[in-house]
Parts: structure tokens; C-alpha cells; sequence
């Protein structure tokens, strides 16, 4: 009789479960999940995921759409894999921002249980999104973003707004099969602005590309050859037939390029692999972790050494694919920085290694006078409007001094942008170089004693 009622329960079992298998995709109409606005893989068994949305152009009401994520497959990890497309109607670009925000949304558990923070998505920008289970300081999960780029993608950012808005790419293709030549032109496409406020843009390229150049009608680019996704900046210097050269960001190389291959110096990036991205590789082998799911920027640009010759501390700057929907603003050195938004793991996308101590500092931080040389380290190699710089020349050096004199003398005017229009702080005026609120006589002093060395009073 228990035989029985075990084979009758294990039937119940089965016709259940092939009930629940009806509804199920069938294999010819799978989804390309990577072709969808959201990707979200539930990493912390969110039960039946909602996303809620709104159009920009109405953040941050209180009324929020919202919709049932669509589930697709499971993972390797037995993890539930959705996606969600935004109303295309919905799309918003204020003219006053260069890049162009869409949607903020967030994600939540069907019985808000639990829920991400809230973040940003841009049209045409695909995101795959997963969650670690570390919260902000309002218990919402963050999220670890990663951009989806195709194989094809090429990037240019515009360095120095060389080229006009209306880029075309030029491209050689090779059809596969018969060998034939064929020219394309294309026009690009602006996606976002850099930290430069430089114009990046985008163009897949056909299968069969085999070298493309960009043009503005009047000013072009070297031919460059195609092997798979570029991101390029242009350096400013020429060839012999005056067309601008191309230099390619160092984002990794592509898919194939391996993280813990990248950086100047092995050492350092292995040690600052292992505290910020194993955290989010969970038990994957190193060689099957890639430099560009996670950072499409890293790099030592200084190495200061002690007076034996060694190696005291390395500036690095790193930039991730790992967003937060909110906008940095901080002085790194003498320059007041203002970023679409923070970076991992260094807000201000900078850091140091202090290698005598074996430890990652960000920055800014309340022991940057304990490194010898940071602060003029940061003014030459950080971005960003510079204290104290009253010539505009991007430096600061006794003119700056002298002409902070002069006005305080009243024989000349401050320069017409001093005011800052949004104050940071107390710091109302970028002549302001010590930072205590006012422009006066003792910011010229402050500036004479920055430049022979000396110490001087900050606030």
C-alpha cells in the first residue's frame, strides 16, 4: 500500500511538473537577452522581480510605473536570469546634459522584501546587472553594472572637440564569401560625454570590416585597422598627410584579454584585483575573469620614490563599469572635480598604493600631506577646474600669485568666471586657494608657499 502511494504521489509530481513546463519558451524562441534594456540576474533570489521606472524627465516623483521582470533561463549558479525594455515614448534628453539620461529605476522583490538602489538607464545602452548583497547606507542592495558592448562596437572620444558634432566613419569591407571590396559611410552616433566634457560616439561595424577612418567633411583620422571592438581618443598629433592619429583607451584590450594580465605593474594590480574585483567573481578561475567586465580604465600615471630611490606610493586612477545614480563632487589636490558619477573603488576615480604600508588609500583623504608630492602629483595629472589658477593657463605659477595681488590691490579685476556658480562648500571663488571662503591677499601667499614647497594653512 505505501508502494502504491508512492507511485501515485510521484505521478501527481510528474503531471505537475509538466504542467508547470507547458508555459516554458520553446528552444527556436529563446531570447537574446543581451539585445534587451535590462538584464538582471537574481543573485539574491528576489522572489517574482518588479522593476519600477520613471521618465527622467519626471524624477524623482513619487509615482512610479511598474512592471513584472520577464524571466528567460537560469544561470550556472542556478540563479534566475530577466530582462525588462523601457517605453520607448518615455525617453527624455534635457538639452542642458550631455549625456543622455532615460530612465531611473530600481528593482524590488514582489514583496518588497528587498530592492536595489535606484539607478539610471540610457537609450541604446543595454545594462546586465547583478546583485552582492552589500546595501547603502538605506539598506537598498547595490548593484554591480556591467555596460554590454558588442563585439563590433567602435568608440571615439572626440579629444579636444577636434572633429565637429556630425562624425562619419569611413570603413573598408571585405564580404567573406566573395571577396568583393565595398566602401560604407556612416554617420555615428553621440551616446555620452566624457569626464572632458569631450563627445563620445559609437558605431558597430559590419562583419567584413577591415580598417575605417572618422570624418567631420573638413578633418579626418589615420586609417586604422579592425580587429574586433575599439574604444579610441585621438592624440592631437598627425601623420604625413596631416591626418589626426588614434590611440586606443586602455580598457582591456577585448573579451579575450584576461584582468590580472593588465596594468604597468603586476604587482600592484594583482594585490588591488584581489581586494576589489574578486569580491564580485565569486568561485570563477582568474583566467575566465576579464579585464572588461569589470574596469575600462586602469593605470598608474605617477611613482613617487623616497630619497634612497624607493618606491614610497603609486597614484592609480581606475574606472569601472560599476555605476551609482548620483553625481560626485570633491577637491583631488587643487582641483575641484565634478563627475557623472562616482567610481569604484576610488569615488573620485583616484587612489593611491602605499607601498610601505601595503595598503589602497582613496581620495581624497585627511592624510594626503603625509605623502610627499601628491598634492602637485594630482594637479598635473587629475582633471578638473584648478584652485588658484587666475591666467587660465591650467597651471598654477607665480602669475597666478601676482595677479592675486594685483586685484586684491585693486589694479586689475579678478577673471570674469571666478565666481563659481554652484559654491562647493564655502568655496565660492576658484581663486580661493586656501579654502577658507574668501578671495583675499593671503591666497597669493598661500599660492608663493605652494610653489617653493612650504606648508600652508587649508579652510
Amino acid at each position: 500500500m505505501k508502494k502504491l502511494t508512492s507511485l501515485l504521489l510521484a505521478a501527481v509530481i510528474g503531471l505537475t511538473l509538466c504542467a508547470i513546463n507547458v508555459g516554458a519558451v520553446p528552444a527556436e524562441d529563446l531570447i537574446d537577452l543581451y539585445a534587451q534594456d535590462i538584464v538582471f540576474t537574481n543573485s539574491l533570489g528576489f522572489i517574482d522581480p518588479v522593476i519600477y521606472y520613471q521618465s527622467y524627465s519626471r524624477y524623482p516623483s513619487e509615482d512610479w510605473d511598474s512592471a513584472p521582470m520577464v524571466f528567460v533561463q537560469t544561470n550556472d549558479y542556478d540563479e534566475g536570469m530577466y530582462y525588462f525594455n523601457f517605453p520607448a515614448e518615455g525617453y527624455y534628453s534635457p538639452e542642458n546634459v550631455g549625456y543622455a539620461y532615460t530612465y531611473s529605476f530600481y528593482i524590488s522583490d514582489a514583496y518588497l522584501n528587498g530592492r536595489t538602489e535606484t539607478l539610471t538607464h540610457q537609450m541604446n545602452d543595454p545594462l546586465d546587472l547583478f546583485l552582492t548583497g552589500e546595501t547603502d547606507y538605506n539598506g537598498y542592495y547595490k548593484a554591480i553594472i556591467r555596460h554590454i558592448w558588442s563585439e563590433n562596437l567602435i568608440v571615439l572620444d572626440n579629444t579636444d572637440n577636434v572633429l565637429s558634432d556630425n562624425i562619419y566613419i569611413c570603413i573598408r569591407c571585405i564580404d567573406p564569401f566573395t571577396g568583393d571590396g565595398s566602401d560604407i559611410r556612416a554617420k555615428t552616433e553621440r551616446f555620452d560625454f566624457n569626464d572632458y566634457g569631450e563627445g563620445r560616439y559609437r558605431f558597430t561595424a559590419p562583419n567584413g570590416t577591415q580598417s575605417f577612418y572618422f570624418t567631420d567633411g573638413r578633418k579626418r583620422t589615420a586609417d586604422m585597422p579592425f580587429s574586433g571592438a575599439e574604444w579610441l581618443w585621438l592624440s592631437g598629433d598627425r601623420d604625413d598627410e596631416g591626418n589626426y592619429q588614434v590611440c586606443t583607451v586602455n580598457w582591456g584590450g577585448g573579451p579575450d584579454d584576461p584582468v590580472y594580465t593588465m596594468g604597468p605593474s603586476d604587482t600592484i594590480f594583482d594585490r588591488f584585483f584581489e581586494k576589489y574585483v574578486s569580491i564580485y567573481t565569486y568561485d570563477v578561475a582568474p583566467e575566465n575573469v576579464y579585464w572588461s567586465d569589470f574596469f575600462y580604465l586602469y593605470d598608474e600615471p605617477y611613482e613617487h620614490r623616497d630619497q634612497s630611490g624607493d618606491a614610497d606610493w603609486v597614484l592609480i586612477q581606475a574606472e569601472t563599469f560599476i555605476a551609482q545614480d548620483v553625481i560626485y563632487e570633491g577637491i583631488i589636490g587643487n582641483r575641484l572635480v565634478i563627475r557623472p558619477t562616482p567610481s569604484y573603488p576610488f569615488e573620485s576615480g583616484y587612489g593611491i598604493y602605499d607601498v610601505k604600508q601595503d595598503i589602497f588609500v582613496s581620495l581624497p583623504c585627511n592624510t594626503e600631506s603625509n605623502y610627499d608630492g601628491l598634492t602637485k602629483a594630482l594637479d598635473e595629472v587629475v582633471t578638473g577646474r584648478l584652485l588658484g589658477d587666475l591666467d587660465g593657463d591650467d597651471r598654477i605659477t607665480v602669475v597666478d600669485a601676482t595677479i592675486a595681488q594685483r586685484c586684491e590691490a585693486k589694479m586689475r579685476d579678478y577673471p570674469e568666471d571666478d565666481e563659481m556658480l554652484y559654491p562647493y562648500g564655502k568655496i565660492c571663488y576658484y581663486s580661493d586657494f586656501n579654502r577658507d571662503g574668501e578671495r583675499s591677499v593671503l591666497d597669493a601667499t598661500c599660492i608663493q608657499r605652494y610653489l617653493v614647497g612650504a606648508a600652508f594653512p587649508i579652510g
